[in-house]
């Protein structure tokens, strides 16, 4: 007698057990189905260069469904990117320095091997950064060498209003 309440908590472990298993099987394709939809909705969208709507109507899904879908797979790193232009190379690059000196700021500017003048890219880059801290409306301090690049960037400026 000493051993009739364990078959019932044995029941009821089995019991348990045998839901948890249920629910592991019934859990473990909706993932993989929900990460396939993703994929799917994320091709569409940034190969086939569909809109949410037309992905929406074309998967039977509400256009917040295919939002979320596409989210999804850049979330789970489904997608990547590759931009086939020699300023990618460059824009890795500064990234690249911006980490590795802890920099708040980093622009690789391209190059003209056959320009004249070697400083044209970066001058051109300079200025475009120096209009936007002068034009922006916090106040910024800026450090300024001396030499051409600093010369023609400062005539590349456009005026300020």
């Amino acid at each position: 007698m000493a051993g009739a309440p364990r078959p019932a908590r044995v029941r009821r472990h089995k019991r348990e057990a045998a839901m948890r298993g249920r629910q592991a099987e019934n859990e473990s394709p909706a993932p993989d189905r929900r990460r396939e939809d993703a994929a799917r909705a994320a091709w569409l969208y940034f190969v086939a260069g569909r809109t949410q709507d037309e992905i929406a109507a074309q998967l039977d899904l509400s256009r917040q469904a295919v939002q979320r879908l596409v989210a999804l797979a850049v979330g789970e790193k489904l997608i990547k990117f590759r931009l086939d232009h020699p300023l990618a190379t460059g824009m890795a690059l500064a990234e690249r320095l911006k980490q590795r000196f802890a920099l708040e700021f980093c622009d690789v500017a391209p190059s003209d091997p056959a320009a004249p003048s070697s400083v044209a890219g970066v001058a051109g880059a300079l200025a475009a950064r120096l209009h936007r801290l002068l034009s922006a409306k916090a106040p910024a301090i800026i450090c300024v060498g001396t030499g051409r690049t600093l010369r023609a960037a400062v005539e590349e400026i456009d005026a300020l209003d």
